[in-house]
């Protein structure tokens, strides 16, 4: 019985865990997507053709 409690803690722990980590990375890909968004903004990149960003960035 205190196996099985364990078990189950450890499980609810796994997952809690995953789940701090995917808003983590949630969080992350937002900030990024902010960011981008900011410095084609301040470049006056986001009405430019794509290849001119391309360019940019290759």
């Amino acid at each position: 019985m205190a196996q099985e409690r364990q078990q189950h803690e450890w499980t609810l722990e796994q997952y809690r865990s995953h789940l701090i980590e995917e808003h983590r990375r949630q969080e992350q890909f937002r900030q990024d997507e902010h960011d981008l968004d900011e410095f084609l903004d301040a470049y006056n990149l986001t009405s430019a053709p794509i290849s001119l960003l391309q360019r940019k960035v290759l």
